[in-house]
């Protein structure tokens, strides 16, 4: 009730995700399991739980409401390396309306190889690959200390050797509130609707299974923040702005629940910067499955250049094995 009378669009777009959520049925076959989530270096060393604290580009694929929390254009590039031959690509950019809202595009591959193709009746037939394309738009409004947003995603699957490629979208909504600027809540619905289909046209529409994700971070800063001055107003008048910290802690937990989950999954993660003058980061991540992840991030002392590397490794339960990612970004602000 709190929630709602302080801030009532942002919490009913909190609590419209969790209606979906958990309201939604399930109308057939199960398809696009590579686009339940893209993996990025950020998420992957927290064990699954999304960075909403401090958002960059990458918040598109994760909780498209932040990108109005975005203060300059932003681009980022990775590849997350699989285990059983799979490989992930990802490329994003980001834009800023100063503060009332932002953009986002997107496109994310993932592939595998090495597939044994067998006749009904166990007749070796070779090697299949597979590939998966996600083309993604997405936008973020901001609203009081809250924002809300919504992201589109075109789909594609080709197998080799198979002359059916299936096609396909998908919509996310998502929500976050900020509170002093040290404890925020985020909630996130992917795959609320859409789903795939084969382009032969010929077998029934495929779901993609929705999933669910809700979180609470809080920043603990060891120094105070950096203050900018902005640009004058019409009015002559010259405001001031504070950037994040430059070292600082940040505890966080995430929920994730989905269509076809026997139980919630639950992620507990920090992120630290802990030296004066050294732009290098950590973080650290377990979960209730069994994921256990570890990663770091460096801004490069390079004038101007603005650009930031980022690396993560995670014992990844659904992928049965260690995944290794690694992402570089850039800012384009002064």
């Amino acid at each position: 009730m709190l929630l709602h009378r302080l801030f009532p669009s942002t919490a009913l777009m909190l609590c419209a995700t969790f209606c979906i959520a958990t309201a939604q049925t399930e109308p057939g076959g199960l398809a696009g399991a590579p686009f339940r989530r893209t993996i990025l270096p950020s998420q992957a060393s927290l064990a699954g739980a999304s960075h909403v604290v401090f958002p960059d580009a990458t918040t598109l694929f994760t909780n498209s409401a932040l990108l109005a929390r975005i203060t300059e254009p932003q681009v980022a590039a990775g590849v997350s390396l699989l285990p059983f031959r799979q490989q992930q690509q990802t490329l994003c950019g980001a834009y800023a309306f100063d503060g009332v809202a932002g953009l986002g595009i997107g496109i994310t591959r993932y592939g595998v190889s090495g597939i044994a193709g067998r006749a009904q009746n166990g007749q070796k037939l070779g090697e299949l690959s597979s590939q998966d394309l996600a083309l993604i738009a997405g936008a973020g409004l901001n609203i009081g200390p809250g924002n809300v947003g919504a992201t589109v995603r075109y789909l594609r699957r080709d197998v080799s050797g198979i002359d059916a490629p299936e096609n396909g979208y998908s919509v996310d909504l998502s929500g976050s509130i900020a509170f002093q600027e040290r404890f925020f809540l985020s909630s996130s619905i992917s795959n609320v609707a859409g789903g795939m289909i084969a382009a032969y046209g010929n077998g029934p529409k495929e779901v993609i299974p929705w999933q669910g994700r809700f979180g609470a971070s809080y920043l603990l800063p060891f120094s105070e923040p950096e203050v900018e001055l902005l640009h004058p107003d019409p009015s002559g008048q010259i405001t001031q702005r504070s950037g994040p910290p430059k070292e600082y802690l940040i505890g966080m937990v995430e929920t994730t629940i989905g269509q076809f989950s026997s139980q919630p999954a639950v992620s507990v993660a920090a992120e630290c910067v802990p030296y004066r003058g050294v732009d290098l980061g950590f973080r650290l991540g377990f979960s209730t499955v069994g994921d256990a992840a570890f990663g770091l991030f460096l801004t490069p002392p390079l004038d101007g250049q603005n650009l930031r590397f980022d690396f993560a490794a995670r014992r990844d339960y659904e992928f049965g094995g260690i995944t290794w990612h690694v992402m570089v970004s850039k800012r384009f602000g002064e």
